[in-house]
């Protein structure tokens, strides 16, 4: 039976916005949890510390007329770079300074009077707020060894969270016998930075490395690296479109979002999160994967599976971007349910289905390569055949309702070619859109799964996960479900995985 360990350090936010190189440890922590999600979801952790008689931010000491050193409660306390000292000290009720009155040892955590204090019942305060917004938090959670066996990398390897304390100082510093201490990971506390940026010609991958670059000036001593494997290139092997994107003053977070979307990638949305490798901190960007990483099975690895569909998610407008035509323009629509937008308004969703245009252009090439210019791999080099009549591979729609004529589409020029590629795209997509509204005005299908600590395995936010259920649960649905990893909690006895169906999974199976 595996032993499972915690650990909580607090390293003390400096007048610089820096925070102090050594930490406390949190012995007295419990009840941790953490949260982890993807993109904007802020990820957060809590955690109840004890604090009986005001311990976190008063200590007392009895003098004896002669002792002239005490042991710190809490160390290191930081020096101060601008302003007054953290700590304040009392002897009965005078008021005491720093080097006149008294020094602070913060190697062995003591503190030494110039004068001895009188003798007296607690007679000696130190008032200082060891939990404040703004200072850091490290969480670090393993099995089966002690904090002092584990080597520096098995060390950094159990960090779980790292992140700045987010409750005002009044409400932390209460008197009674615990506290309740929530934070915000990385992800936002380093990207909430308001950043100027002004690229020019530069593609989605190289404006995303350049918010990474610009946020770092603000946190300057909390380096986030760019990952060696995120993409330069779009998941299909080209280029990704280059652009102009100019912010000024605009959180980092936002600007990452937005160039992360199919309407700068023309791949997809991508997603963005934070991961601590032997204790470097680097930001993940990729596309979100359609290859299932693992399958959970009901009744094997989880203690419980919860089920549902919330009905505030309820979606009833889809704009759909069904890729690019042979000119390289867009092919945009809306699809909408007139009856529920009727009675409630619309809540309108964007779904990327933007590989059905590409997609199309490539299967006409592949059902006759004699027809196209080719290059010396015999990759296409065109959107266009190289002569004229033409025989599409599809049947002709009448473009106003989207119903096939049953007759060959047979095109005379670029034009009539390309018109024919956008009708196509236009309601394969409207088809496609038409099942994501059915499955959406009935609410999007989610999971909690839990599953006891240490988990199996390791999963990764942005995963797909094939979730089989020995059970029928709703309609529409092939078991196993196909689902996206949106988020984790930990916590010390188990693991919560929140899984949920996204515009990828449900198009995948149409």
């Amino acid at each position: 039976m595996a032993t499972l360990y915690s650990r909580v350090e607090l390293y003390k936010r400096l007048d610089d916005n820096t925070w102090n190189a050594t930490s406390e440890v949190l012995t007295n922590s419990k009840d941790i949890q953490i949260v982890e999600g993807l993109g904007k979801i802020i990820d957060n952790f809590s955690f109840t510390i004890n604090n009986a008689d005001n311990n976190l931010f008063k200590t007392y000491y009895s003098g004896d007329g002669s002792t002239v050193t005490f042991t710190l409660r809490h160390y290191p306390i930081p020096t101060p770079i601008t302003g007054s000292r953290r700590e304040r000290v009392y002897v009965g009720t005078a008021r005491k300074f720093y080097t006149s009155d008294y020094t602070i040892n913060n190697t062995n955590g003591t503190i030494t009077f110039t004068t001895a204090p009188a003798s007296g019942t607690r007679n000696i305060r130190i008032e200082y707020p060891l939990l404040e917004t703004n200072d850091l938090v490290k969480i670090y959670q393993w099995k089966d060894m002690t904090w002092a066996s584990m080597n520096s990398t098995q060390q950094a390897n159990a960090l779980l969270i790292e992140g700045a304390i987010v409750n005002p100082t009044s409400n932390i510093e209460e008197t009674g016998a615990s506290i309740k201490v929530d934070g915000k990971s990385w992800m936002d506390t380093l990207f909430s930075s308001l950043i100027l940026l002004d690229q020019v010609d530069k593609n989605p991958s190289e404006i995303a490395q350049a918010i990474l670059t610009e946020q770092q000036r603000f946190n300057p001593n909390r380096k986030v690296y760019w990952h060696g494997s995120n993409p330069s290139l779009k998941s299909d092997g080209n280029a990704f479109p280059d652009t102009t994107y100019v912010e000024v003053y605009k959180p980092a977070i936002e600007c990452l979002e937005e160039i992360s979307s199919d309407k700068y990638t023309h791949d997809g949305n991508y997603i963005s999160y934070i991961t601590v490798e032997n204790g470097v901190r680097y930001l993940r960007w990729k596309p979100k994967g359609m290859t299932v990483s693992s399958t959970i099975t009901e009744g094997t690895q989880p203690t419980s599976i919860k089920i549902g569909r919330p009905q505030d998610e309820i979606i009833n407008a889809v704009i759909f971007n069904s890729g690019k035509d042979c000119y390289n323009h867009g092919i945009y629509y809306i699809r909408y349910d007139v009856l529920s937008i009727g009675a409630s308004g619309g809540k309108w969703k964007y779904v990327n289905i933007g590989k059905l245009a590409p997609q199309l252009i490539q299967q006409e090439f592949e059902a006759d390569r004699t027809k196209w210019t080719t290059d010396s791999q015999g990759n296409r080099t065109e959107n266009f055949p190289t002569s004229y009549t033409y025989t599409m591979q599809f049947k002709e729609r009448d473009s106003n309702t989207g119903l096939s004529l049953g007759t060959v589409y047979t095109v005379a020029n670029d034009a009539e070619f390309n018109q024919a590629i956008r009708t196509e795209a236009k309601w394969a997509g409207y088809e496609r859109a038409g099942f994501l509204l059915d499955l959406w005005s009935n609410p999007r299908f989610k999971a909690t799964v839990t599953l006891p600590r240490p988990t199996p395995q390791t999963y990764n936010k942005g995963d797909l996960i094939n979730l089989n259920l020995n059970r029928f649960i709703f309609n529409n649905f092939v078991n196993p479900y196909k689902l996206r990893l949106k988020g984790i909690t930990h916590k010390f006895w188990d693991t919560d995985l929140t899984l949920e169906e996204d515009e990828e999974t449900a198009t995948s199976e149409v």
